[in-house]
């Protein structure tokens, strides 16, 4: 049996913050504003959910809260 060197296998699962699900609230705490707001973005397409659970709770991912960020970011 030959030791696995680091690098030689990539993990099955490797976690990238990028990929984290946010809740309306969570991604309304990044963009600085309430989560109706964050919604509103959500119909006009300016933030796309990737899935909606339960009660209609829209899951946003984190690259795509923090893209829009920092587009308010740049035109502020």
């Amino acid at each position: 049996l030959r030791a696995a060197h680091h690098g030689d296998m990539k993990r099955e699962h490797e976690h990238n913050a990028e990929d984290d699900l946010l809740t309306t609230a969570a991604a309304g705490a990044i963009l600085d504003t309430v989560p109706d707001n964050v919604r509103r973005m959500a119909r006009v397409g300016l933030l796309q959910p990737v899935a909606i659970v339960g009660r209609g709770q829209r899951l946003f991912r984190r690259a795509d809260v923090l893209r829009v960020a920092e587009e308010r970011r740049i035109r502020r």
